[in-house]
C-alpha cells in the first residue's frame, strides 16, 4: 500500500493512506434510515417497498407523493445522486452537474419518525428548530455516507509504525490526530 501523502512534523514522518477496509458509516448508530431502490447501492440493505409497508401502502405512488404520505408521522427527504465517475449526494435538492440527465436521479429517501426525533431531543412537539436539527443530521450522515462510498476514508502511520490509526472521513483530520499523537508523544524522533 502506498501513501497517498507523506509530511515530516517535527523529526517524525506522517504517511496518510486510504482506508480500503473501512467501514460503512450506515453501521453507526444513525438517526436515519436510508430507503433505496439503486442497483448499485443500498446502504441500509432497506428498498422502498420496505417502506410502503412500515407506512402501510401497497403501490408505489411516485417520490412526491409517497412524501406528503409520510408527512405525518415522518420527517422525510429525497436523496439525490449523481454518479458520473464521482458519487454526489444531496438532501432534496438536485445536485448540479452538466451530466444530469443519464447518471442523476433519486438515489432513495432517507427519514426518521417523528416518535424517535422525540425520544432523541427529548421533547413533545417537533419545533421548526427540531426539524432543522434533524436536516443538518441527515445532511451529515449523507456527507459520510458519500466520502465512503467515494472510497475518502483515511488512517495515518506515524515512522513506520510508531503509531497508526483508521477511519477519518478527512485526510485534514488524519493529518492533524498523528500531529497530535506526535506533539503529545515522549518519543524523541532520532
Amino acid at each position: 500500500m502506498d501513501a497517498i501523502e507523506t509530511i515530516n512534523y517535527n523529526g517524525h514522518e506522517i504517511n496518510v493512506y486510504y482506508d480500503e477496509d473501512s467501514e460503512s458509516p450506515r453501521t453507526w448508530d444513525n438517526l436515519s434510515m436510508i430507503y433505496s431502490n439503486s442497483r448499485r447501492y443500498n446502504p441500509d440493505k432497506l428498498d422502498i417497498d420496505d417502506l410502503m409497508n412500515e407506512i402501510g401502502i401497497s403501490e408505489f405512488p411516485g417520490f412526491d407523493a409517497l412524501l406528503q404520505r409520510m408527512e405525518h408521522d415522518y420527517i422525510a427527504y429525497r436523496v439525490c445522486i449523481v454518479d458520473h465517475s464521482y458519487v454526489a449526494l444531496s438532501l432534496n435538492r438536485p445536485v448540479p452537474n452538466p451530466y444530469m440527465g443519464f447518471d442523476s436521479g433519486t438515489f432513495g429517501i432517507i427519514a426518521v419518525s417523528k416518535d424517535a426525533v422525540r425520544r432523541e431531543y427529548k421533547v413533545k412537539r417537533i419545533t421548526k428548530k427540531i426539524r432543522e436539527k434533524v436536516e443538518s443530521v441527515f445532511e451529515g450522515e449523507l456527507n459520510a455516507l458519500e466520502k465512503y462510498m467515494n472510497g475518502e476514508v483515511y488512517g495515518y502511520m506515524i515512522d513506520d509504525g510508531m503509531d497508526s490509526c483508521w477511519g477519518f472521513y478527512s485526510m485534514d483530520e488524519a493529518i492533524e490526530e498523528a500531529k497530535s499523537i506526535i506533539d503529545s508523544s515522549s518519543v524523541v524522533a532520532a
